[in-house]
């Protein structure tokens, strides 16, 4: 259980449908604090709940365990490290271009990952792979009993994406419990949309193509998307989207009699730490939590050649929630590239809720809300109002830009009408198609071409040798320095917790790979 929360106003938080700029905002007024050695107060609520403010200045923020016999000064040696790069990369005024062409581009046969991909059959007959799922779920029957818990999920994947990127999401939240999956699917591939009806009645689809979708669905999206209106700016139609999918999800498993309900994306996968399975961690949630939150840990890629994610990649940067303020000051100090943030997408977790809530409803890709009701009465909560409690042992594992084709998968994807023209510049790409700045950023490497892609990716997402952080403020702009000795600095920030290990999902998904052989 982390000993502090970073706070996060609750009233903030129910009024915006996508609150995801609030944790990159928060981390940018960090980083003008600390590079100016300013002192700052850091909002924490402590274990009982109770908020409090820490007073800090740069000599009191570290806490040395040099008194620990054996142990080694984290905080000390990690200060050692930043004068260090600094004293040696200042002095050359390289820039982020620059940079580019000395960071070291690993790949997953350096990280001696590579023998992983012998045991991914992708040749396999997917009859045979949809056999084998429907096997797995009838053996995980026993750990259903907790609870029926169930996942919704919007996709536009084609059928060898399926096959490559869902089928596994899928496998690994069956082995762990899951029961059934309701997926809305806003693609165009006809394979794929076979390959999904065939894993009926484990996965259940609709559509917003009139071509897959029945006429009751199509209809029912027509007149749902004639009513709900969204900013013209950025990506809230895929959100809108998202919504109703979300909707029907709910809708359809509530006949289905399902007990709970996530709400997760085809890259990120449920992970918990205290039970042995997913159903387990919702039969343990007090009948007077209507709603749980779970907070992302985001893909940390050591390789930019990386194909398979669920198997090869599980370093992870940790959310502000499970951090503590001593190492909050880290974040700032070690992003990489052009993130604005620690955490490059959103930090505000995904939500889980029960379906037998009055009034249930989806509240954004992030949250569930529903009217307040008497049965939420607690001792924490005598109004009996709508809660989102945030879990502290289970988490989202979010597998976002693993793969440098992401990078111009998702340009085309998010931005088809710019995509290819060499007249678009930022401010327009980032008006019309994104809400993140990182994200329009990618978008302008991918229309750049293929190797603007691939540097881009390596230097805003890879934690390589050489890999370009900001390490000191000038007049106008920043000067830049290359990470060095990178495999101690990423210990370093795993001893500290801003970065974790997690290999379940890995070992799950292996061990399925030799039962299909």
């Amino acid at each position: 259980m982390p000993l502090y929360q970073t706070k996060q106003s609750e009233k903030q938080v129910s009024e915006l449908d996508t609150p995801i700029i609030l944790d990159v905002l928060l981390e940018d007024r960090e980083q003008e604090q600390l590079s100016e050695n300013r002192l700052h107060f850091v909002d924490v609520t402590d274990t009982t709940g109770v908020r409090k403010k820490r007073y800090h200045d740069n000599e009191n923020l570290f806490h040395s365990v040099s008194n620990v016999p054996g142990g080694v000064d984290l905080y000390g040696e990690i200060e050692r490290y930043w004068e260090t790069m600094v004293s040696s990369n200042t002095s050359t005024g390289r820039t982020i271009e620059e940079l580019a062409h000395v960071q070291h581009r690993t790949t997953v046969k350096d990280l001696h990952l590579d023998g992983i991909r012998s045991y991914i059959y992708n040749d396999l007959d997917i009859q045979k792979r949809i056999e084998f799922v429907r096997s797995l779920h009838r053996r995980q029957a026993p750990k259903r009993q907790h609870a029926k818990v169930c996942i919704a999920a919007s996709i536009a994947h084609d059928a060898e994406a399926f096959k490559l990127s869902v089928m596994p999401w899928i496998q690994y939240h069956i082995e762990m419990g899951v029961d059934a999956f309701y997926i809305m699917y806003d693609g165009k591939d006809r394979k794929a949309v076979e390959m999904i009806t065939s894993l009926d009645p484990i996965v259940k689809m609709s559509s917003l193509r009139p071509e897959f979708a029945s006429k009751e669905d199509y209809e029912e999206f027509q007149k749902f998307n004639a009513t709900t209106k969204v900013s013209d700016e950025g990506n809230y139609e895929l959100m809108k989207k998202q919504k109703y999918g979300a909707q029907w999800a709910i809708k359809a498993a509530q006949q289905d009699g399902k007990d709970w309900i996530i709400q997760i994306d085809p890259d990120e996968l449920f992970l918990t730490t205290r039970y042995s399975s997913i159903p387990e961690v919702f039969h343990n949630i007090p009948n007077s939590v209507p709603a749980m939150r779970f907070m992302n840990f985001e893909a940390q890629v050591e390789a930019g050649d990386v194909k398979y994610p669920f198997y090869e990649v599980n370093l992870f940067r940790a959310p502000k929630f499970f951090s503590t303020p001593e190492a909050i000051h880290y974040r700032s100090t070690f992003k990489q590239g052009l993130n604005p943030g620690f955490i490059y997408l959103y930090a505000n977790g995904k939500a889980a809720a029960r379906l037998s809530a009055s009034g249930l409803r989806q509240y954004g890709p992030h949250y569930f809300n529903g009217p307040p009701h008497q049965s939420y009465i607690s001792e924490d909560n005598a109004q009996g109002e709508w809660t989102n409690v945030i879990s502290q042992e289970s988490i989202i594992l979010h597998y976002t830009y693993c793969d440098p084709n992401e990078v111009t998968k998702k340009a085309k994807l998010s931005c088809p009408q710019l995509f290819g023209r060499k007249d678009v510049d930022y401010d327009t790409v980032k008006k019309e198609c994104f809400i993140l700045d990182i994200d329009a950023h990618a978008f302008m490497a991918a229309n750049a071409g293929e190797e603007e892609a691939i540097s881009f990716f390596y230097q805003n997402f890879v934690y390589s040798e050489g890999a370009p952080v900001r390490c000191a403020a000038k007049r106008r702009g920043y000067t830049w320095c290359a990470l060095h000795d990178i495999e101690r600095l990423k210990v370093l920030l795993e001893r500290v917790g801003l970065f974790r290990r997690f290999t379940l999902p890995q070992h799950i998904l292996i061990q399925h790979e030799f039962a299909l052989m």
